[in-house]
């Protein structure tokens, strides 16, 4: 019993070892030349390599190695302005545990209005709301017939259009 109790001893002692591998944080890979970016990490045991990799998932081959036996869970990296556009992977090693971040397009054209569009479309619909309201407003101001649901002869909707478009 007693040789039954060490060996499970000894086993949960190695547990923390096997679960606790280092592991990419970031969420989204928007790189640009001369842009710095900030890679996050945690669960490394020891120094780190931070490598850019690229190829077929099953083939990756090494096109830069960032840094190399580096201490802490972040590194701010800034790409150069040589490196060609192309998908990349990040390769994160420590001494007992590799990650691999998601493919990423670089330069990621996509990220200039990423963050912007939103906003920039919100506006835009606001624009597009107060502009539709005051127009409804001056034609409720004008007596617009037609806008009131009479529409009138065809005769006189062209003359409303016609006088509409030389004003």
């Amino acid at each position: 019993m007693l040789r039954y109790t060490v060996i499970w001893a000894f086993w949960l002692a190695q547990l923390p070892l096997t679960l606790a591998a280092v592991a990419f944080t970031n969420n989204e890979y928007y790189l640009h030349a001369g842009s710095p970016f900030t890679v996050t990490w945690t669960g490394n045991r020891g120094p780190v390599t931070l490598t850019l990799t690229n190829g077929p998932d099953e083939n990756l081959q090494t096109v830069l190695v960032i840094v190399s036996n580096y201490e802490g869970q972040s590194y701010i990296w800034t790409p150069p302005a040589e490196l060609p556009a192309d998908s990349y992977i990040l390769q994160l090693e420590d001494a007992g545990s590799a990650d691999y971040s998601a493919r990423f397009k670089y330069p990621a054209v996509i990220s200039a209005l990423g963050g912007l569009f939103p906003h920039l479309l919100f506006i835009a619909l606001g624009y597009y709301l107060a502009y539709r309201r005051h127009k409804h407003q001056r034609r409720l101001e004008d007596g617009d017939e037609q806008y009131n649901g009479r529409r009138g002869t065809v005769s006189e909707i062209i003359n409303r259009w016609l006088s509409q478009i030389h004003d």
